[in-house]
């Protein structure tokens, strides 16, 4: 695990490991700033990652809300973070699973 404390562009383009697997966003809590966040991010999230969204549903912060929701990505609420599934980058194929 490496934890990496940064804005997310900052953060995003320093990155030079492997793809990351859980991605935690704790932003300025601005729609922009969140969303910007998870995009700068983005190409360097595994096909499967996880990433969780800080304070989703307090409602001194709507704009995570906001973000999430103009992300769409599938998920769940979990203590207040919104824990979401982000799948395949439409760039990388996907695998065909043969019966």
């Amino acid at each position: 695990m490496r934890f990496v404390q940064d804005t997310g562009e900052a953060g995003a383009a320093q990155w030079n490991g492997a793809p990351v697997d859980l991605l935690f966003i704790d932003s300025t809590h601005t729609r922009e700033d969140t969303v910007a966040e998870f995009r700068a991010w983005r190409t360097n999230l595994a096909p499967t990652a996880i990433v969780v969204f800080h304070d989703y549903d307090n409602p001194a912060f709507p704009g995570v809300a906001e973000a999430v929701e103009e992300l769409d990505l599938p998920g769940r609420v979990v203590g207040g973070s919104y824990v979401g599934e982000v799948g395949p980058r439409p760039d990388q194929p996907t695998a065909s699973v043969k019966p």
